[in-house]
């Protein structure tokens, strides 16, 4: 069930939990329309988390004077609600490497894109990329800092199915991170993997790897994204009758 946490930013809840940190909340414009049209996420990153929009590649794809009308939504926060969505940055990765569509038919469908690229990648070359470009993507505060990632990102010197690999890498590292601190904080020794990203085969495995002193558990009965949401749903709406 998708509520309104504090400063208005959409989280899953469920009572007793507790959000111990994630990605950072970032713009949706358009709202509904960013969930079709991945490139309005690409530009919300990149107006979030860079100083100069204007000298990226997005004014390429996209029409100047819509992306200006774009930046003056999100800076306003007209129609454009805040969401620390994995998926959305997905999309937005997708996009800034020219693997979606400007309008896809299904949510998810940009990820899916991104993977297949990503499994493309020589494993030959994975030493190397990490070596490289394995610190695009640090923890500030339990939180993933993206303004480093976003900033070098079009400048990186790889492949697009070297670049694919790379932000999966990169995201299952520092979420990774994040939950292992926690999990060393509050003594556990489970950590569960859920929700629509981990549909991803490679991202739930570089998850694995990272979380390799843990166990770790998946769905296996109800689907991880959208598909289980009405069992969650249920069980919210049975505390309350």
């Amino acid at each position: 069930m998708a509520l309104y946490g504090e400063a208005s930013v959409c989280w899953w809840i469920i009572k007793k939990s507790q959000r111990i940190g994630g990605l950072p909340a970032v713009a949706m414009p358009g709202g509904n329309l960013a969930s079709i049209q991945p490139w309005r996420n690409w530009f919300a990153h990149l107006a979030t988390f860079t100083k100069d929009w204007q000298g990226s590649v997005i004014t390429q794809a996209i029409p100047l004077t819509e992306l200006q009308i774009l930046s003056k939504a999100v800076a306003r926060g007209l129609n454009s609600p805040l969401a620390s969505s994995c998926g959305r940055l997905f999309d937005a990765v997708a996009c800034s490497l020219g693997l979606s569509p400007k309008q896809i038919s299904w949510e998810g469908e940009a990820a899916c894109y991104l993977q297949s690229a990503a499994l493309q990648c020589h494993v030959d070359r994975y030493a190397d990329i990490i070596k490289q470009y394995g610190h695009l993507m640090p923890v500030k505060d339990k939180h993933v800092d993206l303004s480093i990632f976003w900033s070098q990102w079009e400048s990186i010197t790889l492949n697009t199915s070297e670049k694919a690999w790379l932000f999966h890498y990169l995201l299952a590292e520092s979420l990774g991170d994040i939950a292992l601190q926690a999990a060393q904080e509050h003594q556990i020794d489970t950590i569960v993997l859920t929700g629509g990203v981990f549909n991803n085969i490679l991202l739930k495995d570089l998850f694995k790897q990272k979380l390799n002193n843990k166990k770790v558990l998946t769905p296996m009965i109800l689907p991880s994204g959208d598909g289980g949401i009405a069992l969650g749903q249920a069980l919210i709406a049975s505390h309350f009758m």
